[in-house]
């Protein structure tokens, strides 16, 4: 199991929201829907930033963890605008609901 938003191995939190609701991707004429179950696993790192509701934070965080990471389309500038624009519309629809948060252990 792992960070549903840094990608970390240590998620210790699950914000529930509503399924399905995340607005597609959408790159020129290419477009692709995200499928969600509602369920958002959070390392700890970024639970605080969630529970802030700061979204600038917590895409910053995301993309730096998910760089580092190796994540493909992030090795350069406009892949990291790109990725960072799709998360800041993803982040916020996944904020404008009232999460409900649990702890996973």
């Amino acid at each position: 199991m792992r960070c549903d938003f840094c990608h970390s191995t240590t998620p210790v939190f699950v914000y529930v929201i509503p399924a399905g609701f995340l607005p597609p991707i959408e790159r020129g004429t290419a477009r692709v829907d995200q499928l969600d179950d509602g369920r958002w696993n959070a390392c700890a790192a970024c639970a605080e930033i969630i529970d802030r509701r700061d979204i600038p934070a917590l895409v910053k965080r995301v993309v730096v963890e998910l760089t580092a990471f190796g994540t493909p389309g992030l090795h350069d500038r406009e892949g990291r605008r790109f990725f960072s624009r799709a998360l800041t519309q993803s982040y916020r629809a996944v904020l404008s609901y009232p999460l409900t948060k649990e702890n996973l252990t």
